[in-house]
């Protein structure tokens, strides 16, 4: 819709070069090289005609093929359309990214590439390299009279810093890796031991690398030469959990252990069950146990006779 009194883009007159009807363009979209064609429909009977396409070679088999101006510059025409083409096409290596530029690093003297509209204030390679310039320009600036020389916790090497760094992190290492070796383990702040017991009762120890593996494991493998894989547990034979002595503990398989404390929680004795002597239904004793005091028979026809009366097919017992 046009405001009344608004001043409208200058109008050309064209001519559709597929029916020959004269038109009416704006100058900006002859600039733009929009609206060749009058109509929607002279557009689309244009390229079926094949009139605006450009005749090519395929790259990779050689043989002759058509594709519009657009299609070739947006990249989806490339070949003649065989399967095998394109993917050969895929597999040869891209081209260099254009708009980059080669430089050098000031500070280690390696090559690296970059954005050339970023290239005017570039300097380094990566942030190592500027933080080393940064360090060094610091210590040319910096007063003599003002630096420290410090000893490093870990490495034991001595490294110059001004003084206000010495005030600001305690100069105790002279690199970030020094930092981290110098603060894990024993060393770190918050250490506590490096033992401490889960809540199944099971005692860890500290091995390095942030690692506390069971203690009795540990001591399993080191003391009775046993060779630990998933499968084989290791029972405490009074049945203390931080009792890790070496003659407390016995390796098992692990049904066996598991089978070993079943016994023990769950053991039937002489009885038929539990805390039954025979089936509850049939009296029976030459069947094994099922479950709630029932025999395999009569607890499969217990659930064949519950899933009739969740369906209605029985009136409830």
């Amino acid at each position: 819709m046009r405001i009344k009194g608004s001043i409208s883009a200058p109008r050309l007159d064209r001519t559709c070069p597929q029916c020959g009807k004269v038109y009416q363009i704006s100058v900006n979209d002859e600039a733009a090289g929009r609206r060749r064609f009058c109509t929607q429909e002279c557009f689309k009977a244009d390229r079926a005609s094949g009139k605006g396409k450009l005749s090519l070679i395929c790259p990779i088999c050689g043989i002759g093929y058509q594709a519009f101006r657009s299609q070739y510059d947006d990249g989806d025409k490339q070949t003649c359309g065989k399967v095998e083409c394109t993917r050969a096409l895929q597999r040869r290596p891209r081209p260099q990214r254009r708009n980059r530029v080669a430089l050098i690093c000031q500070e280690c003297g390696k090559e690296y590439e970059i954005k050339a509209s970023q290239a005017h204030d570039s300097r380094y390679c990566g942030e190592a390299c500027q933080d080393s310039a940064f360090g060094k320009r610091m210590h040319e600036k910096a007063d003599p009279a003002n630096m420290v020389t410090f000893t490093c916790e870990a490495c034991g090497s001595e490294k110059t810093i001004p003084a206000s760094w010495a005030r600001k992190d305690g100069s105790r290492f002279c690199s970030r890796p020094c930092a981290q070796t110098g603060q894990t383990g024993d060393k770190s702040s918050a250490w506590k031991g490096g033992r401490y017991i889960d809540k199944d009762g099971y005692v860890h120890i500290y091995q390095g690398s942030r690692h506390y593996p069971a203690e009795h494991r540990v001591i399993a493998e080191k003391e009775l030469g046993v060779t630990l894989t998933p499968d084989i547990h290791i029972h405490h034979d009074n049945r203390e959990r931080s009792d890790n002595q070496a003659s407390n503990l016995v390796p098992l398989p692990a049904s066996d252990h598991t089978r070993l404390h079943a016994l023990e929680k769950w053991g039937k004795g002489d009885r038929w069950a539990h805390d039954h002597d025979a089936c509850a239904i049939c009296g029976h004793t030459d069947r094994p146990h099922r479950s709630h005091g029932r025999c395999e028979r009569c607890d499969n026809a217990h659930q064949y006779r519950q899933r009739r009366i969740r369906q209605g097919l029985e009136p409830p017992l």
